[in-house]
This record gives structure tokens, C-alpha cells and sequence, in this order.
């Protein structure tokens, strides 16, 4: 199964969410929505299952691309589904950056208490929040 994640999950810089019924990638840097998806980046580092140096650098890319410090906010995921032909189901029926789709969580509340544990797995710990 590792190697599997692996081979086909890793694309870059982070792992991917999903694969659409044609095989194409969610969650992918080649996607003009959703490129980047922190639940992925998350289970990486919380199951044990992603290579060590690969989950941290997916964490690294949440930090980078779904952090937004100045509103204690951190997306689900970026950007938004809108207007692109892909079809992830109900999540694009809500507006762009809402709930599911690449909505926030505040990181003082249920934020902190997601995505801390996966920073303080990891090692990361400067990245926790209080």
C-alpha cells in the first residue's frame, strides 16, 4: 500500500486527495481547482503511511498555501472548485471557499485542535498554535 501512495498519490510537492472515475488526479498541482487539499497532507503524516521527507513537505504546503495567519484562518483546500470542468460532487455546489469547498477553519478553535497534532507528529512543532 505504501508503495502504491507513493507511486501514484505523491505529485511534487504534496499528495494528491483523489482520482476522478477517468483516472485523472483531485488535488494536483495540474488541476486549475483544488490543487492542493490538506486532508491528504494531514492523513499522511497521521496514519504513518506517507514517507517521512514527502508528508513533511506536504505539511510544509498547507503552512504555505492554506495558512492564512493574518485571519487565524486555514483552508480545507485551494482554490475553490468555480468554474473548471471538474465534478467533485456536492462539494461544488456550495460558493467558492465555503464549507467543503475550500472553506477555512479557525485555527484558535477546531482548526488548532486538526491540524496541530499533525504538525507536532512530524516534528513541526513552531507550527502549532496555542
Amino acid at each position: 500500500m505504501r508503495q502504491n501512495i507513493e507511486q501514484h498519490g505523491w505529485d511534487g510537492e504534496w499528495y494528491r486527495r483523489a482520482y476522478f472515475d477517468d483516472g485523472s488526479p483531485l488535488g494536483s498541482a495540474s488541476n486549475p481547482e483544488c490543487q492542493i487539499d490538506s486532508i491528504a497532507q494531514s492523513w499522511s503524516v497521521l496514519s504513518g503511511a506517507g514517507d517521512a521527507m514527502r508528508s513533511r513537505m506536504g505539511m510544509d504546503a498547507v503552512d504555505r498555501r492554506l495558512v492564512r495567519r493574518d485571519h487565524a484562518l486555514i483552508q480545507l483546500l485551494d482554490p475553490p472548485f468555480d468554474k473548471s470542468n471538474l465534478n467533485p460532487g456536492y462539494i461544488k455546489g456550495y460558493v467558492p471557499g465555503v464549507r467543503e469547498n475550500g472553506g477555512s477553519i479557525r485555527m484558535r478553535r477546531s482548526g488548532r485542535r486538526w491540524r496541530s497534532p499533525h504538525w507536532a507528529t512530524d516534528g513541526a512543532r513552531g507550527n502549532c498554535w496555542p
